[in-house]
């Protein structure tokens, strides 16, 4: 009976409840509290795993270690101060842990950290795209449904509500805080150590993703205001453009997931480009490089002209096809792209053209899923449209699904030169990397398969071109490469700054009578074949082609141009960062100066 008025005494008297202190026990013996705070530690550590991971998978073991003490012991501070006990940490803590296995996940596949690009790029996946990440995702919902029930075991835990930090543990997590401060003022300063605190801060699970979805909102809203962008200063033609009264027909076409190697006239041994290779007035670009990994960076490059290190002023750059609008053309905009609603990329663009089709008409608005994928050649009844309008004046972007996964999709199943068979192909993308060495194979031959329809897509766009007998051409630029099949990083995938996703080709086809009226600028392009080019010179080289004169040209930028300059070669990596691109092949899936 006495030990049961002592333990009600001590339910009603706070400064009796058990602390993670030294507690005494009826036989006089004291017992270490070692194993509750451990427990307590563990479970503040617990939604902040994904730190550690980071700290193995993604960047320098140390700033990830670094990281990781800065914001848990950040968090001990007020929890100790107030003794927080473990089931009111654990209730309020719950939701980012069971996120966590997510993101640790996400790290181990990509081997980079969670980006406002790849929010951006989940706003705008395909079921194709995500389907990469299938095998991830399981993996994350056996994590999260793990880390549930250690929550729930914990929260319903007697002890749990009893365990509580005791106020000197405030001391210790402060000292632990101030470690990595004060090693960083002894090498910067205070003013750049303390700038260093925040960043880790910010770049710390749980705070980086909220804060990078922010960002991520802030990209869609510059996309939105693209609508009220106004072009300034004069746009003309200068004296080596055809004549008013003459018909002028210019295409652009931005392929998809297409590395340099792969064609055949660039060194691949299948005979991937059997109508290209043979078609006269073609330029080969043998020596360039996209600005970026994924399509939503590099598209708003190539069509504006905008750096690597500059990319957030795409958005609010002029277009090509808003410089082609001012002089005076008819713009159109094919594409077989997934139109994603009002946040996609290509969408954004696309509306700024007097006529616009898409094909995919994947999440568009209230309409249904177009439960067929298009092939690229079904855009060529636009095309012959288009031309056989009798407008004087045309400029035409045509955005093609090109190599994009899955690649027995991007071409119809009687066209097959390379033997790939359809069903291994899906099974392996299914199933998911790594693949087997059969997959590897088929995937590689459908990939080929894919090049090769290009190579036929392309020839009878240019056909079509050459049967109407004007100043004309056809200039083509993929977004960016596609790793092999074999990569140790995301096969069959880009969004990683390896030297396949990076190296793309470029070529420009010219009509006989473009070429006789400006001879002297074809031949300066086919002495340009081997230079060091990044493709936002599309932007320039085209208007410069077009003859067009604007406040947007610059000749230093510009294929055509006599005063060319070949760029320094940067890239915008997955995170936001720039990198140059020797650098970034010779140490992929690194990290370096992050851009706001």
């Amino acid at each position: 009976m006495k030990n049961i008025c002592n333990n009600a005494e001590g339910s009603q008297n706070p400064e009796k409840q058990p602390t993670l202190a030294v507690r005494k026990q009826s036989n006089g013996k004291s017992q270490s509290t070692y194993l509750g705070i451990s427990v307590f530690v563990c479970a503040c550590a617990l939604p902040m795993l994904p730190n550690l991971t980071a700290a193995v998978l993604v960047k320098p073991f140390l700033a990830g270690i670094y990281e990781f003490v800065t914001l848990l012991s950040l968090l001990l501070i007020p929890a100790a101060l107030t003794r927080c006990s473990l089931r009111t940490w654990v209730v309020f803590s719950s939701p980012f842990a069971l996120i966590a296995p997510a993101m640790i996940a996400f790290q181990w596949t990509t081997k980079a950290r969670l980006t406002k690009w790849d929010f951006m790029l989940l706003f705008e996946a395909t079921p194709d795209e995500a389907s990469v990440f299938r095998k991830q995702a399981l993996w994350a919902v056996v994590g999260a449904m793990f880390v549930l029930a250690l929550c729930l075991t914990l929260i319903r835990w007697h002890t749990a509500r009893k365990l509580r930090i005791p106020p000197w543990f405030a001391g210790l997590a402060a000292v632990a805080f101030c470690i990595p401060l004060l090693k960083d003022c002894l090498v910067s300063g205070p003013s750049p150590a303390l700038r260093l605190t925040v960043g880790r801060l910010s770049s710390a699970f749980p705070v980086s993703p909220f804060l990078e979805f922010y960002k991520a909102r802030q990209i869609k809203a510059s996309i939105l205001r693209r609508g009220s962008l106004v072009l300034q200063g004069a746009v003309g033609r200068v004296s080596e453009a055809p004549a008013p009264n003459q018909r002028e027909l210019y295409l652009l076409v931005i392929g998809e997931s297409v590395r340099a190697g792969s064609l055949h006239m660039d060194g691949n041994q299948r005979q991937t480009t059997p109508e290209l290779g043979s078609v006269s007035n073609l330029v080969n670009f043998i020596n360039v490089t996209a600005p970026a990994t994924l399509t939503m960076q590099s598209v708003p490059m190539i069509i504006t002209g905008t750096e690597p290190n500059r990319f957030m002023d795409a958005f609010q750059r002029p277009s090509l096809v808003t410089v082609f609008n001012r002089a005076g053309f008819k713009t159109h905009w094919l594409s077989t792209q997934p139109l994603l609603g009002t946040y996609a990329v290509s969408a954004s663009f696309g509306a700024e053209a007097s006529s616009s089709v898409y094909l995919s008409k994947f999440l568009i608005g209230a309409e249904q899923i177009n439960p067929k994928i298009p092939l690229d050649t079904e855009l060529l009844p636009y095309v012959r449209e288009i031309l056989n309008s009798q407008e004087k004046k045309i400029f035409c972007v045509i955005h093609i699904e090109g190599s994009h996964v899955p690649y027995p999709s991007r071409y119809p199943q009687n066209f097959n030169p390379f033997g790939a068979d359809r069903e291994i192909c899906h099974s392996a993308i299914v199933s998911g990397a790594p693949f087997s060495p059969e997959a590897q194979d088929h995937l590689t031959r459908a990939y080929d398969n894919t090049v090769a329809f290009t190579d036929h897509f392309l020839m009878e766009v240019i056909k079509l071109l050459d049967k109407e007998s004007c100043p004309a051409f056809l200039w083509y630029i993929p977004d960016h490469g596609e790793n092999k099949a074999d990569a140790p990083v995301l096969p069959c995938a880009h969004g990683v700054e390896t030297e396949d996703v990076l190296r793309v080709p470029m070529m420009a086809w010219f009509s006989d009578s473009w070429i006789q009226s400006t001879s002297f600028i074809y031949k300066r392009m086919v002495g340009r074949a081997a230079t060091p080019i990044t493709s936002p010179a599309t932007f320039y080289t085209i208007l410069q082609l077009a003859g067009i004169d604007s406040t947007c040209c610059n000749t230093t930028k510009s294929l055509a141009s006599d005063q060319y300059v070949s760029p320094n070669r940067t890239i915008l990596l997955p995170d936001g960062t720039i990198s140059d691109f020797e650098h970034a092949i010779a140490h992929p899936i690194s990290h370096h100066i992050v851009i706001d």
